[in-house]
């Protein structure tokens, strides 16, 4: 597996490839987890920054993301096999 800390990962003939909508610093803690206390944050605080807590504001990073996945299917297709090919729905890629 190589990655290249841009979001893409490569594994073989197949690539992951985060795709970020948002990502920012955007709910309380305390909000999403009710029972997170100040001492559960003060002790994992060298985990979560800065990253995934924005000490100054309080929040937490908050990311709306999918995955796209490219496989490499040019060799099944040269064999002419049918069955190597992907199906969803009506829609055969």
């Amino acid at each position: 597996m190589q990655h290249d800390h841009s979001g893409c990962w490569t594994f073989g003939d197949t690539s992951l490839t985060r795709i970020v909508e948002s990502e920012e610093p955007l709910l309380s803690p305390f909000e999403i987890y009710p029972d997170c206390t100040q001492a559960h944050l003060d002790a994992n605080r060298n985990l979560l920054t800065p990253h995934f807590f924005d000490a100054q504001r309080q929040l937490l990073t908050i990311t709306i993301q999918s995955f796209l996945i490219a496989v490499d299917v040019s060799g099944a297709l040269r064999h002419g096999s049918r069955s190597s090919c992907v199906s969803i729905g009506s829609l055969a890629l």
